[in-house]
């Protein structure tokens, strides 16, 4: 009887106090949502200052990090690091590369498009200073759905007599320039995933690279837009996700070392160098942040994901307010009426466009 007891005891399950993020990844039960919320209202927190004053300087994190990195920049970056890990978890859930690129495809384009046409259409012509008639017969009226292309330069993100006399004169929706670089991951991912290169060693190699050549470019070429600026370390915050999601049974979730990683990235930011250590300290930070079992947001978009309309409508938004109230105006005034009016355009994005586009996405 003793010996059946021990027995029926070994085989009681042990809870542990270190949880591996493998154990806690299995379906929606994670805050991802919760954090992509706060990072586009961080974006348009960031945005304020050079929309509605001219100047990033007063910024709080551009003012401590020593002009590294700014809220919105800062905001961009978890969106990367949380795409990493979704996409690498979609892609080894679907294992095609056609249902992986139309996954995709639907949740990027058909919010963008719509956006799109809305700025083109509605704020467009409630901004501009030119008269109706001339607005719609200039042909910078009908380039701006160039901007569909990702490629956001120069007349791609004009639309005539649109925000001229704002402090960030002219530029319509400077936020989209992002999204080019969250497609080319997702080509990245799709990519090494078609060729049975989506493993840990692989990717760790690839990281660990770009980590070792950024800063080497930027101390040989300051300059470099392509492997020393914004572009290469997207690509590195993507790759720390997606690194998350292939080593996932050997990640504790433990509350303490985060607030270690926490501290260290904050010390380090101080110290000028804490963009170089964010895809690493600051990747582990989310992972708790999302998956720790004391951090229960598992049902904040229940009624919708808000996170990308939020994005993409808050630039024209804050230009318009700016433009309405007019110079000079607070960046807080220029928040605090963004937030909710953006909302609404975000809210009416996922139930009138979003929603609807993804229910085609294959559901197991």
């Amino acid at each position: 009887m003793v010996e059946r007891g021990l027995g029926q005891l070994t085989r009681i399950p042990i809870v542990s106090l270190n949880p591996r993020l493998g154990s806690l990844a299995g379906g929606r039960r994670n805050n991802f949502d919760f954090l992509r919320f706060v990072a586009a209202i961080l974006v348009i927190f960031g945005h304020s200052y050079a929309i509605a004053i001219g100047s990033l300087a007063d910024e709080p994190l551009w003012r401590f990090s020593g002009q590294q990195f700014h809220s919105g920049i800062l905001a961009v970056r978890i969106f990367f690091i949380i795409s990493g890990f979704l996409i690498a978890a979609s892609y080894d859930r679907v294992g095609q590369v056609a249902v992986f690129a139309r996954n995709r495809a639907l949740r990027i384009f058909p919010g963008l498009v719509a956006a799109v046409v809305v700025t083109m259409l509605v704020i467009g012509p409630l901004a501009t200073t030119l008269p109706l008639s001339a607005y719609f017969r200039d042909p910078q009226t009908y380039a701006y759905l160039k901007t569909l292309t990702l490629r956001l330069h120069g007349a791609n993100d004009l639309l005539p007599g649109v925000f001229k006399g704002n402090p960030l004169a002219g530029s319509v929706n400077g936020s989209l320039w992002t999204l080019f670089y969250e497609v080319v991951c997702y080509v990245f991912a799709g990519a090494i995933g078609a060729l049975g290169l989506l493993r840990q060693r692989v990717l760790l190699l690839v990281f660990v690279t770009s980590m070792v050549i950024r800063p080497v470019v930027l101390l040989i070429a300051p300059g470099s837009r392509l492997l020393g600026g914004e572009s290469l370390y997207l690509g590195q915050c993507f790759a720390a996700g997606m690194l998350c999601y292939l080593y996932r049974d050997s990640i504790p979730i433990n509350g303490r070392l985060m607030l270690i990683a926490l501290t260290g990235w904050i010390a380090a930011t101080a110290l000028g160098f804490g963009t170089l250590l964010l895809p690493v300290l600051g990747t582990y930070t989310i992972m708790v942040l999302a998956f720790s079992p004391r951090i229960r947001l598992h049902g904040f978009a229940r009624r919708g994901d808000y996170s990308y309309g939020l994005y993409v409508y808050a630039f024209p938004v804050q230009q318009m307010i700016v433009q309405t109230v007019g110079r000079p105006m607070s960046h807080w005034w220029n928040f605090l009426i963004a937030v909710p009016i953006t909302l609404l355009l975000a809210f009416l994005s996922w139930n009138l466009v979003e929603k609807r586009f993804l229910a085609l996405k294959p559901h197991p």
